[in-house]
């Protein structure tokens, strides 16, 4: 089984994310930085399955972006029929 962890303790932006989710994962080179190009690579089948993608010091709370990206890993979940499987480890910012 592939883990990712994402740490988001140092994320502040999109942008961040994206540059730490780049480093976690092969993700294809045309991967554009936004949420249907992630939907697109998670239920696709182009990452190893099974894949348990987890998020630390992760706040859903923290704007639209996060809240978009916790119910688009949510559903992605749903959608591989669990071949991916999305935990959050509270760490520091608990929601």
């Amino acid at each position: 089984m592939n883990n990712i962890v994402i740490d988001f303790k140092n994320i502040n932006s999109r942008k961040d994310f994206y540059l730490q989710l780049r480093k976690k994962c092969e993700l294809p080179e045309y991967f554009g930085d936004n949420l249907d190009a992630l939907w697109d690579v998670l239920t696709s089948g182009e990452l190893d399955f099974p894949l348990t993608i987890s998020f630390t010091n992760f706040n859903k709370n923290k704007n639209g972006f996060y809240r978009d990206l916790y119910e688009l890993l949510k559903d992605a979940e749903k959608e591989t029929e669990k071949n991916i499987i999305f935990k959050i480890n509270r760490g520091e910012n608990k929601w």
